[in-house]
């Protein structure tokens, strides 16, 4: 499966819009309850990140019923992610990390 794409400003007037893109994706990608991998999410065009962005993440994640792995994600992502430690609950990723991984 290829990495979903979330970039842009991932706020409170966008959160919800970027949950909807993300589902949209799976589904094009036919991944919807078929595979139980985590869902990676390239997230290295995100320009803003807030905790809007980590509810929507987190609601994601329990739509789908699946483990998230964020590839790339931009310094306010990281940022975000670490000051809540949901670094801890959802996998995180280097770009060079995951293409390695992704080739074992």
């Amino acid at each position: 499966m290829e990495p979903l794409i979330l970039e842009g400003d991932i706020g409170p007037g966008t959160a919800d819009h970027a949950q909807i893109g993300l589902s949209a994706q799976l589904t094009r990608q036919g991944a919807v309850q078929v595979d139980r991998e985590p869902i990676a999410i390239e997230c290295s065009g995100v320009t803003h990140f807030d905790s809007a962005g980590l509810r929507m993440l987190l609601r994601f994640r329990a739509e789908t019923g699946r483990e998230l792995r964020l590839v790339n994600p931009s310094q306010a992502m990281r940022r975000a992610l670490a000051i809540t430690r949901l670094d801890r609950v959802v996998e995180v990723r280097s770009r060079d990390r995951a293409t390695t991984a992704s080739r074992r």
